[in-house]
């Protein structure tokens, strides 16, 4: 499954940095949004897959199976792939956190 919105504000309904209260304040202050939900069938490795399309020694099955259902998903959605690792979310988080607030710059 994968899903896409579009908006007429260009605000993505992705609750990735900010609190779900003022994310959802956000998304309903934005107007129109329409989300489409895309199903695809279930996809179940076997002895085929692991032998064309896992690389055994740089990669663990898990890897593999992720990579291939990325590619599927990246393929039939059009959406980009990216190269962000969660981890450059949580560094992002913190940096964010770490920024002095409008309330306490100094005078």
């Amino acid at each position: 499954m994968y899903i896409k919105h579009t908006s007429l504000t260009k605000i993505s309904p992705s609750q990735d940095i900010c609190g779900f209260i003022e994310h959802l304040f956000i998304c309903v202050a934005c107007g129109f949004m329409t989300i489409n939900v895309h199903y695809m069938p279930d996809f179940e490795p076997n002895e085929y897959f692991w032998k064309h399309h896992w690389n055994e020694g740089k990669e663990e099955k898990w890897e593999a199976f992720a990579r291939a259902v990325r590619d599927t998903i990246s393929e039939y959605s059009g959406l980009k792939k990216s190269d962000l690792q969660m981890e450059d979310k949580f560094a992002y988080i913190k940096a964010l956190k770490e920024l002095p607030s409008a309330t306490n710059k100094e005078k």
